[in-house]
């Protein structure tokens, strides 16, 4: 880099006034998310002839966050250290003081030596026509001229102009740092600071052309509980990947007395809000047996046939109900009756240290409409079975309660995976949706995978995203209890396997359009029986499965539902075990289905 040593300029920050990566929990929406190498800004230095210098404001070149960035974080720092990744950040980012984390962090540049009139700190260069745009920056996805206007602005709170070597707020070795990091607005090495951003973005998020190039799945030979395979499609072999290593490590943080660890042992964390660096053993709620949490996980071990880990939980958390009776607490000198807290192996945790820190006990609701996807886990999952009213009401709220989700690219992040997304997806598919439950099985699959990062198919607790550039990036815990439960009963759903509700068999499946499904030994629950079962998403009004059951079969009528066929189809041709029948069809959702009824003794 060329050095001008003559008159120097110092700015003390180097933030963002919203210092965090996006918001808690993540989001889908692209104003609100600051990747690294983002160009958040420009510093704009006017002198006495009327010229200027511009000094882009780029995260990861002249702009960092705190967020997250103070825990010692990999893969920069600590035991998770890449020593060519920090080696990279070192090279490229131009503020001194953020490798030992002071309080100030300062940006030298490199003056003309002519009178200054003006320095301006200014954000979103890109959408102020009357400056114009530094079009040698090329952000790593795309050009400055196709970011979207973020919010907040670029922070800088002290400004020397001076030729001394030395301030205040500089320590020992500064000189030593600004030798190579002082910035000369006259001689921007461009090139060199994208070459940097880019490899520093591609070890920590994921792009579009890593699902484009997701390897086919092989589920290991000596694995022999049931299989789930899905294929036809990167995407749907990402799934296959998230199946196995989601429901193994749900098995595994499941302790032989029933204990489900809402964090798996040294889960690594990216925090709510933070920007890429993640803290890699941060076991945030290792220790914690959540309601919420365990409750989903309890009903997702029932679901993939995982039924004594299911029933050992169920009695661990009948244990913990009984807290409040067995140590004889009152509310207004009534007795408390067998209740679950919020944290149930910590029942007194609200009361004694939680309601000091501000936590009210608020009213509190879901993020979308929950009916369909609870009344699924009773009635199975045809809709017919559900009471009607209740489905009407979720029919009438479904486009509503979708928008903001398709306004982002079909993905759900602003309240956590499960809350948020899975919730969504599962609507769509139980309410027969298939255009939009196919794009959002399929985004679900994009925020499982992360090739380059640890446990590369595990659901994350949440996510930023943006669609339109392609690039995401893990927020929160990984693999957080409720979030990964959430996301296993969609792959559930697609399968079409429903639970048995009342003396009918029902499968049902619902594909991503070109998904073919393929299980072994699969459970049918509420049963003692399992399913093996092949078939594809229907092609020129035809489709095909092989189905067997085994075991002990509760009822004798089996209904097989097949589709989903285009909306003016009336007949469909489909094949049970190579035995062809012509069916009409019904009308469900934005498609048009046909069932098939036969006898459970004739398989």
């Amino acid at each position: 880099m060329s050095i001008i040593t003559s008159l120097t300029r110092y700015a003390v920050g180097g933030y963002h006034s919203t210092d965090t990566g996006c918001p808690a929990w993540g989001t889908s929406d692209p104003s609100d998310i600051r990747f690294i190498g983002d160009h958040l800004g420009d510093l704009v230095i006017t002198y006495a002839d009327g010229s200027s210098d511009t000094v882009p404001l780029i995260l990861g070149y002249t702009l960092w966050l705190h967020s997250t960035w103070m825990e010692t974080p990999a893969p920069f720092m600590g035991e998770g250290k890449d020593d060519a990744l920090a080696a990279c950040l070192m090279e490229v980012l131009a503020l001194y003081g953020v490798w030992d984390r002071r309080e100030k962090w300062v940006l030298r540049v490199a003056l003309r030596e002519l009178p200054v009139t003006a320095v301006e700190v200014v954000s979103n260069p890109d959408k102020n026509p009357a400056r114009p745009v530094l079009s040698v920056y090329t952000v790593p996805w795309g050009t400055v001229e196709d970011q979207p206007l973020k919010k907040g602005a670029p922070v800088f709170t002290e400004a020397y102009i001076t030729d001394a070597e030395t301030l205040p707020v500089l320590g020992d070795d500064a000189s030593d740092f600004f030798a190579s990091h002082t910035v000369n607005p006259q001689s921007l090495p461009m090139d060199w600071v994208t070459k940097n951003l880019a490899a520093l973005c591609y070890a920590l998020h994921t792009f579009d052309g890593d699902f484009e190039q997701a390897p086919a799945f092989e589920i290991p030979d000596d694995y022999h509980n049931y299989r789930v395979r899905f294929s036809g499609s990167p995407l749907a072999e990402i799934a296959t990947g998230a199946v196995y290593h989601n429901m193994r490590n749900l098995c595994d943080r499941t302790d032989p007395d029933g204990f489900i660890h809402t964090s798996y042992h040294n889960a690594p964390s990216w925090r709510y809000d933070g920007f890429g660096p993640y803290v890699l053993k941060a076991n945030s709620y290792y220790d914690a047996y959540y309601a919420r949490d365990c409750a989903r996980a309890i009903l997702t071990l029932n679901s993939f046939g995982e039924t004594n880990k299911a029933l050992a939980s169920c009695h661990l958390g009948n244990e913990y109900m009984m807290a409040y009776p067995r140590d004889g607490v009152t509310l207004g000198g009534i007795p408390i009756p067998g209740h679950f807290s919020v944290m149930c192996n910590k029942p007194y945790i609200y009361s004694h240290l939680l309601i000091h820190h501000g936590w009210l006990l608020e009213k509190c609701g879901f993020s979308h409409d929950p009916v369909v996807t609870m009344l699924a886990d009773t009635y199975g999952y045809d809709t017919a079975d559900m009471p009607a009213d209740w489905v009407a009401r979720s029919r009438a709220i479904y486009s509503a309660d979708l928008a903001k989700t398709v306004d982002f690219g079909y993905y759900g992040a602003r309240g956590g995976i499960g809350y948020d997304h899975s919730m969504m997806t599962q609507n769509a598919l139980l309410l027969d949706q298939t255009a939009d439950a196919g794009q959002l099985v399929e985004s679900l699959c994009r925020i499982c995978y992360a090739p380059r990062l640890p446990e590369p198919y595990l659901v994350p607790e949440g996510m930023a995203i943006d669609a339109r550039k392609g690039i995401f990036r893990r927020q929160g815990d990984l693999g957080n209890l409720v979030q990964l439960a959430e996301a296993m009963k969609c792959f559930h759903i697609v399968t079409g396997i429903s639970p048995v509700w009342g003396d009918t068999v029902k499968i049902m499946p619902r594909l991503p359009k070109g998904w073919q499904v393929s299980v072994k030994d699969f459970p049918l629950v509420n049963t003692k029986a399992a399913v093996d079962m092949e078939t594809a998403y229907p092609a020129d009004n035809t489709q095909s499965m092989t189905l067997t059951l085994h075991g002990e079969i509760p009822a004798q009528a089996l209904r097989i539902r097949f589709g989903p066929f285009a909306s003016d189809c009336e007949t469909v041709t489909v094949t049970l075990n190579q035995i062809s029948h012509t069916l009409p069809t019904e009308s469900s959702g934005d498609a048009t289905w046909a069932w098939l009824t036969v006898d459970v003794s004739t398989l």
